[in-house]
């Protein structure tokens, strides 16, 4: 594979749709404002691609907070040249005649990050008071701050604000995750496709992470949200300016399980009760005795009088399967021969019922759940392949 970052804004839609979309504005003098929800990751990268587009220099710099309207420029001549300029005018309406008369910004692409913590007011009017033809005879801004921040009612047509989370989506952090596991083969095939979605949880939009993440979590036996810790520890990833606490990992991992398990473990249930429609259905239509609770009845599910085996959850299987036949009391309601396939039905609903409370399957049982669901998959497509055609 290419260069991760490189792959990340060269190949994935989304970022590639936002440098495009800053080269194209750039290009003809517009300064893009960047909304950021999440950090840039590969910033560096980014300028590169953008400064080939355009044929451009990059210069990044860094503005103290809330300067006055008269010492924004002098400030960003300042930094573009390393020392201040001594007859840079003192009054903002010089100052700017003097930026566009000296060509200072000529073939430069000024990139400014800031946080959004102070006012950024004065630097705003500035880059839209300031009206470039194009990159080469005036240059261009690109100014990054936090998706709250508030900005002015009304934005000259010579700024265009571009929301990150506009044109790249959770879709392209998940996509690029998966591609990165493929690459892992550490990782268990079954487990690359939960992997991905665990990193791209757990990153919370900084794609940055996301390869250290599947690198250094063992996905077969480790919870990925008590590895988090570890890995800041270990240096294998940036420590966060602000730490999420256990239950917000956790949920992120929950996420990521039912998202990667809910859909199978249905699928396996239509598979299991269409396999054994026709004992499940005599069940349904056979009154039961529960020895629990001395009661007998038909079974119902919730307000449901079962009539189709498909409509069986799983949780009523392992019910029906506890209970006996009033008629022979000797007998199960739904006896399934294979103990095997009985504790399969009774792990499945453990699973599920686990992760419609809004519970973390443990990792050992998880990777089970998985192996087992791509076992099943594996040999059905295989009897599939095996059969004539026609026969289901």
């Amino acid at each position: 594979m290419t260069d991760m970052s490189t792959f990340w804004w060269e190949r994935i839609t989304g970022p590639r749709l936002l440098t495009e979309a800053v080269a194209r504005a750039t290009e003809d003098g517009v300064s893009p404002i960047l909304l950021l929800d999440h950090p840039l990751p590969w910033q560096e990268q980014m300028q590169d691609l953008i400064a080939k587009h355009g044929n451009a220099r990059i210069q990044t710099l860094s503005l103290p907070d809330e300067l006055g309207q008269d010492e924004v420029i002098p400030e960003l001549i300042t930094g573009l040249r390393g020392v201040s300029d001594p007859i840079c005018p003192t009054e903002y309406k010089f100052q700017l005649n003097y930026l566009r008369n000296e060509n200072i910004l000529n073939g430069t692409l000024v990139w400014i990050d800031l946080d959004g913590q102070g006012d950024c007011n004065a630097l705003l009017k500035l880059v839209s008071d300031y009206k470039s033809r194009s990159m080469e005879s005036g240059g261009a801004f690109v100014i990054t701050l936090p998706a709250d921040y508030p900005l002015p009612g009304s934005l000259s047509s010579r700024l265009q604000p571009i929301r990150l989370a506009d044109l790249i989506r959770p879709g392209d952090a998940l996509l690029f995750a998966n591609i990165m596991a493929d690459e892992i083969q550490s990782i268990a095939p079954e487990l690359k496709a939960y992997a991905a979605n665990a990193a791209m949880q757990l990153s919370q939009g900084d794609v940055e992470q996301i390869p250290g993440i599947l690198r250094g979590v063992n996905f077969q036996e480790e919870d990925p949200a008590q590895a988090m810790p570890r890995l800041w520890r270990e240096g294998l990833l940036p420590w966060p300016q602000v730490e999420p606490d256990q239950g917000d990992l956790a949920q992120r991992v929950w996420k990521a399980q039912l998202q990667s398990a809910f859909a199978p473990i249905e699928l396996e249930r239509l598979r299991l009760t269409a396999k054994y429609s026709a004992i499940i259905e005599n069940a349904l239509h056979t009154e039961y005795w529960n020895p629990l609770k001395e009661r007998i009845g038909y079974v119902w599910q919730k307000e449901d009088n079962l009539q189709k085996a498909s409509d069986v959850e799983l949780g009523t299987l392992v019910w029906m399967m506890a209970l006996r036949k009033n008629e022979d009391r000797t007998q199960f309601l739904l006896y399934l021969p294979e103990e095997g396939l009985r504790q399969w039905i009774c792990f499945l609903t453990e699973c599920r019922n686990h992760l419609a409370h809004h519970h973390v399957v443990l990792p050992q049982d998880f990777c089970r759940l998985l192996t087992e669901l791509a076992r099943e998959d594996e040999d059905n497509r295989l009897l599939a392949g095996a059969l004539p055609n026609g026969i289901a």
